[in-house]
C-alpha cells in the first residue's frame, strides 16, 4: 500500500488546508477569551468542511472567511492574497 501525500497550508491565522490523496479539508481554528463566572478562560471554536479537491476548497475558504469584512477593500485584498497563494503553492 503506497502512502498519501499530505499538505498543510495556513490560509490565514485562523484557516488551513489539509490535503491528501482523497479529499481537501478546510480547517478552522481560533482561540480567544471568555469570562466565566468571573474568571477569564481561553476556549477555542474549530470547524472542518471537506471538500473533493483544492478549488472547492478554497470557494469555501473564501465564502467562509469574507462574510465579516466591512469594505470591499479588505475584500479584493483577501482574494489577491489567495491568488498569490494558489500561484506560490499550486
Amino acid at each position: 500500500m503506497s502512502k498519501s501525500i499530505k499538505q498543510v497550508v495556513d490560509l490565514d491565522e485562523s484557516y488551513s488546508l489539509h490535503t491528501d490523496a482523497v479529499c481537501t479539508t478546510l480547517k478552522y481554528q481560533l482561540a480567544h477569551d471568555v469570562v466565566v463566572d468571573g474568571k477569564t478562560k481561553t476556549v477555542t471554536s474549530r470547524d472542518e468542511w471537506y471538500y473533493p479537491d483544492i478549488k472547492f476548497a478554497l470557494k469555501g475558504y473564501l465564502q467562509k472567511s469574507l462574510r465579516p469584512l466591512a469594505s470591499v477593500e479588505k475584500f479584493l485584498d483577501k482574494v489577491d492574497r489567495v491568488e498569490k497563494l494558489i500561484d506560490n503553492k499550486f
